[in-house]
């Protein structure tokens, strides 16, 4: 069994250099703790994933990442242990974001059991019989991979990782794929269904449009109890569809040679950490700190197949912190970790990394195509695209950045506009006296309605601090609305919620200065389980 401690000596240790370079046990035993690390100071930073989400994360990043990391470094520029830092923080925030997006789309293991119990799939079968016909057409639809791999899942033939297995892939890049079956699988059924329109407007929103219920029932102007009763019912249909059409071929998936593993002790030491109160936190932390090693082992096991429910973000940074093997008082704040993990908004190089890594992590593709966004609006020429594209926002905010700056617009214009917008509207609702929200509207003004901001004023507030063309700061200003739908904190001192045509800000009085914290979508939506939400028993 592996010892979870990082020797001394390796702690500034290069990585192995030579032909054969790439990973070896040694490296990745050496360098596993500094990412857990990393992952506890992700965690304070509110990009907090559950242990073995996090060992996954740590998997994939050694076995996608390692190489290139051994290539790019170099040493006359920064020690190694700082640029792996800095290489795992941009692999792994962007996939934080769109792992708690995606629990919206994809259900908990045991949610799911309960609807693939044969009682209700009798029910649904009973219940829903020309909606289980037309699922059952759209799924063959389906190229014949994607349609094994959706049966799959729907079915209950295998667990997550098991299936991942099955099919050559990570979990992540397992679950990357069901959210975007799930999205097709959205977009054909609508055209086709002649199912209640608020059923179909529920399916496109969660699984096309990558929404929460929450967000979705703002936009939808309906009920969050009623989003979650359309996904159940919704689910329930996929599973009957599947599961009593005799769609599935025979699965196995026995894998000779797969040894089992014996580890509950290590398992329950673990619950019984996510689970502690803060009388018995401190112990819970020295039992996993003791038994690191085991822990580790047990959730790197082929045999652990389901998900930790997720805990506080400061019980999980703890969490990483003792599989790392090191206490609370070891750890010594790191300027270099700390100069990533928090940005400056006037850093452009800081705008592009928290552009790249938080903001676009959380957009549906639809939201990633410069074309769509710009329709019919000139380019730059090569001259002005060359110059444009050295501005370090464009450099370090990745390949979006540089088809934004086909159009003139950078990632330093997108916080610029966001924070005009959002000067607008504390002006708009100083005025009002009173006030505490003001919608921002593509649309025109409702009758009677609240407090607004129309398109030409959205787009001449971004016209005014980017010096951009009135038509490129008007469908800017269009995107950002859109964007604002996915990403609460956009707008400073504002929480928005989607409506329809805009968005409506809600003020909050708190300016968040932390580019990763205002462009992640995902902080303060409410993890696994919508409140209220029930699923069959």
């Amino acid at each position: 069994m592996h010892s979870a401690q990082h020797p001394d000596h390796m702690k500034d240790a290069e990585p192995t250099r030579g032909p054969m370079q790439g990973l070896r046990d040694v490296d990745y035993l050496a360098y596993r703790p500094v990412l857990l690390r990393m992952l506890s100071s992700l965690a304070r930073n509110g990009y907090a994933v559950s242990p073995d989400d996090g060992l996954d994360l740590v998997h994939d990043f050694f076995i996608e990442a390692w190489t290139g990391v051994v290539h790019r470094h170099d040493p006359h520029k920064s020690p190694f242990p700082a640029f792996l830092n800095h290489t795992f923080l941009a692999f792994a925030r962007p996939r934080i974001i769109r792992l708690k997006r995606w629990r919206t789309t994809l259900l908990d293991p045991a949610d799911m059991a309960r609807l693939q119990d044969v009682r209700h799939v009798v029910v649904a079968e009973r219940e829903h019989v020309e909606q289980i016909l037309l699922v059952r057409a759209v799924v063959q639809s389906m190229a014949p991979k994607d349609r094994k791999l959706f049966q799959c899942y729907l079915s209950g033939d295998g667990s997550e990782r098991e299936i991942a297995t099955r099919f050559g892939l990570t979990r992540y890049a397992l679950r990357s794929r069901l959210v975007d079956l799930f999205g097709e699988f959205a977009a054909r059924f609508g055209h086709l269904s002649n199912a209640p329109m608020a059923n179909n407007l529920v399916v496109d929103a969660i699984w096309h449009r990558h929404r929460t219920p929450k967000e979705a029932a703002s936009f939808l102007r309906i009920p969050v109890p009623e989003v979650q009763a359309a996904r159940t019912r919704m689910y329930s249909i996929l599973v009957a569809a599947v599961k009593g059409g005799e769609m599935m071929e025979p699965i196995s998936f026995y894998v000779s040679g797969t040894p089992k593993m014996d580890t509950p002790d290590a398992e329950q030491l673990l619950r019984r950490a996510i689970a502690a109160g803060p009388e018995d936190r401190d112990r819970a932390i020295a039992d996993v700190r003791r038994n690191a090693a085991a822990i580790l082992d047990f959730l790197e096991s082929p045999d652990w197949n389901e998900s930790f429910p997720g805990g506080d973000e400061e019980l999980l940074a703890q969490i990483y912190l003792a599989l790392a093997g090191e206490r609370e008082m070891d750890v010594e704040p790191s300027p270099v970790v700390d100069a990533y993990l928090k940005a400056i908004s006037d850093e452009e190089i800081v705008i592009g990394q928290a552009f790249k890594q938080a903001l676009l992590a959380n957009l549906h593709n639809d939201l990633l195509d410069a074309d769509r966004v710009f329709e019919g609006l000139p380019k730059l020429d090569v001259s002005e695209y060359r110059h444009l594209i050295s501005n370090a926002s464009v450099e370090n905010g990745g390949a979006f950045a540089r088809d934004l700056a086909m159009y003139g617009v950078t990632p330093a214009n997108v916080l610029e506009a966001s924070l005009s917008i959002a000067r607008l509207a504390r002006r708009k609702v100083g005025r009002a006296g009173g006030a505490s929200e003001v919608w921002l509207t593509l649309g025109a003004r409702p009758d009677g309605g609240p407090l607004s901001i129309n398109r030409d004023e959205l787009r001449d507030a971004v016209a005014t601090v980017t010096d951009l063309h009135e038509d490129v700061s008007d469908r800017l200003a269009c995107w950002l609305l859109e964007v604002a739908a996915y990403v609460p904190l956009l707008f400073d001192m504002f929480r928005s919620e989607p409506i329809q045509n805009g968005v409506r800000l809600i003020l909050t009085d708190r300016r968040e200065n932390d580019l990763y914290v205002r462009w992640n979508g995902t902080v303060g939506v409410f993890e696994g389980r919508a409140e209220g939400e029930t699923f069959p028993s």
